[in-house]
């Protein structure tokens, strides 16, 4: 909405200058100096027009001095946990490998071998289900949650 506010007054001076050069030959017998004072008339409408082109553009303050150095770190992905990120992801995206999707969980969960089976089951059956992308990501978000 803002920018349109900002371009009301480019409208309004073009409008004023598209029904001036359709004026313009009915005002040229009456006005002797027309011509002479259509310079100043135009650079101020240039002026204003540069003025509203440019004076809504907002600055982004400065960043404090403490902070101008600031090193900016980025999230590296870890090749290792690529299958893992990978078969969770895909659970997400389709509802499809359920199994391989509760196999990551259960790894997360627990060490235990006996412990990981017993989960790796129960799991594969909460995650079979078939449910909207909203439905599996809150389930996803309990169970990481969870662990």
């Amino acid at each position: 909405m803002r920018r349109w506010l900002r371009l009301v007054p480019v409208f309004l001076m073009g409008a004023l200058a598209i029904a001036y050069v359709l004026a313009r030959p009915a005002l040229r017998p009456r006005i002797q100096y027309l011509d002479i004072l259509e310079f100043p008339a135009g650079a101020l409408l240039i002026g204003v027009l540069l003025w509203a082109a440019l004076a809504g553009r907002p600055r982004a303050p400065p960043a404090p001095p403490w902070r101008r150095h600031e090193q900016v770190v980025r999230e590296l992905p870890d090749p290792a946990l690529r299958p893992d990120v990978v078969a969770l992801e895909r659970w997400l995206e389709t509802g499809e490998d359920a199994a391989a999707a509760a196999d990551v969980l259960a790894r997360a969960a627990t060490y235990e071998p006996a412990r990981q089976e017993s989960l790796r089951a129960q799991l594969t059956e909460q995650l079979a289900v078939k449910a909207s992308r909203r439905k599996r990501e809150a389930l996803l978000k309990r169970h990481i949650e969870g662990v």
